[in-house]
């Protein structure tokens, strides 16, 4: 019978290295990201920053403690926040959109265990971008389904909807009408995710 050692925000803050807290159990993290996932992540946050930039409550964070509770402390590499959050050692209300790199290493942790804190705790829109199979997966997290991608994935929850976007893909005119709808709704995260399915097929 294997026995874990629980933690909390106490403990977390005095450890070296680059540690999360899941249910008061600690998960390392890669000591240093592969060349590929921080290229790829360096391109997302400029594109995320170049969408936000006029959004004066908008603000992109990378690699910030996004603090739960005292047992369940997260590192996304990619945070954007466009409400107040005063506290300012770590993020501690739910971000509006997350940005996880996948790699083999965390691939389980991100789609599966985080994909559910994400979705539990109200993360508007997860993203999922793998660049060995230069793919992205965006979910909204909404009540019922709405045609905010192409495909729905019923492996995952009916509450969230997927979205993948190729470099080889096009819009076609039906997607267009779609793209240009959500467009002119006025939505500002919807436009902000826009800006990154228009962008994706260039970064890969």
């Amino acid at each position: 019978m294997c026995a874990y050692e629980y933690y909390t925000y106490d403990d977390y803050i005095h450890w070296e290295g680059n540690w999360e807290l899941i249910d008061g159990i600690a998960y390392a993290m890669a000591p240093s990201p592969l060349k590929t996932h921080q290229n790829l992540l360096f391109k997302l946050a400029i594109s995320f920053g170049n969408a936000i930039k006029n959004c004066k409550k908008c603000k992109a964070f990378v690699e910030m403690d996004y603090k739960i509770d005292e047992e369940n402390v997260l590192k996304p590499d990619l945070s954007i926040l466009c409400k107040e959050d005063k506290e300012e050692r770590f993020i501690s209300i739910a971000p509006d959109i997350i940005v996880e790199v996948i790699s083999k290493s965390t691939a389980r942790r991100d789609e599966k265990i985080k994909f559910k804190i994400y979705e539990e705790e109200g993360v508007k829109y997860y993203v999922l971008a793998y660049p060995n199979e230069k793919k992205v997966k965006i979910y909204k997290n909404i009540k019922k389904l709405k045609a905010f991608g192409i495909d729905k994935d019923m492996n995952f929850p009916e509450n969230v909807i997927i979205l993948q976007v190729r470099p080889e893909s096009v819009w076609n005119k039906k997607k267009e009408e779609e793209k240009k709808k959500l467009e002119s709704s006025g939505n500002a995260m919807d436009m902000i995710l826009n800006q990154l399915i228009k962008e994706a097929k260039e970064k890969f």
